[in-house]
C-alpha cells in the first residue's frame, strides 16, 4: 500500500483517537510512537512536533519554502521527507 501524506496523518490520528497510550507517547516521543505502533521508521533528520489542540486554539501550519533538495525516505511506500523542509513529498 502506498501512503500519501494525508493517509499517514489519518493513520496517526485514528490510532491516537483509539489508543490513549499511543496518544501520550505521540506527545512525548513521536518518533518512537510512530515506529512502534505503525511500523514506520522516521529518519533521524526529520523533526516531528506534536501539538494537542485546545478548544479555543487554532493552528495554521505553513510549509517551509526552500530551493534545496535532499529527500529522506520515511519508510512507507511512496513517502519521502525533505530534510530541508521537514515536509512530506507523496
Amino acid at each position: 500500500m502506498s501512503d500519501t501524506k494525508q493517509d499517514l496523518y489519518t493513520r496517526i490520528l485514528d490510532q491516537a483517537s483509539r489508543d490513549p497510550g499511543f496518544r501520550e507517547q505521540l506527545k512525548t516521543d513521536p518518533r518512537g510512537a510512530i515506529q512502534s505502533s505503525l511500523g514506520i521508521a522516521v529518519p533521524e533528520g526529520v523533526t516531528i512536533n506534536v501539538v494537542e489542540e485546545a478548544p479555543s486554539t487554532a493552528y495554521i501550519v505553513l510549509p517551509h519554502v526552500s530551493s534545496s533538495t535532499g529527500d529522506t525516505d520515511i519508510g512507507a511506500a511512496g513517502i519521502t521527507w525533505s530534510a530541508a523542509s521537514n515536509g512530506c513529498h507523496c
